[in-house]
C-alpha cells in the first residue's frame, strides 16, 4: 500500500467513525454537547495520527552515530 493511499483510507476511517458518532452519540443529557465532544476527539486523534505518520516517512533529523572512544584519541 502506497503512503497517499495509506492516509486516505486512515483518514477515511477517522472520518467515518467520527461523523457516525456525532450523528448517534451514545446515550447522554447534552447531545449537542456530546456531539461537538466527540468530533473534537476524532479530529485530535486523527492530527496526532496524521503528524506521527507523516514524521516516520520524512524525518527531520536523523541520527548521527558517535565516534568510539578509541577513535576519539
Amino acid at each position: 500500500m502506497q503512503n497517499g493511499e495509506t492516509i486516505g483510507v486512515v483518514t477515511a476511517i477517522y472520518l467515518g467513525l467520527g461523523i457516525i458518532l456525532s450523528i448517534y452519540p451514545p446515550i447522554i443529557q447534552d447531545k449537542a454537547l456530546g456531539r461537538i465532544c466527540i468530533f473534537t476527539a476524532f479530529v485530535c486523534l486523527w492530527m496526532l495520527w496524521i503528524v506521527c505518520y507523516m514524521s516516520q516517512m520524512y524525518p527531520s533529523i536523523t541520527p548521527e552515530p558517535l565516534p568510539l572512544a578509541s577513535e576519539a584519541d
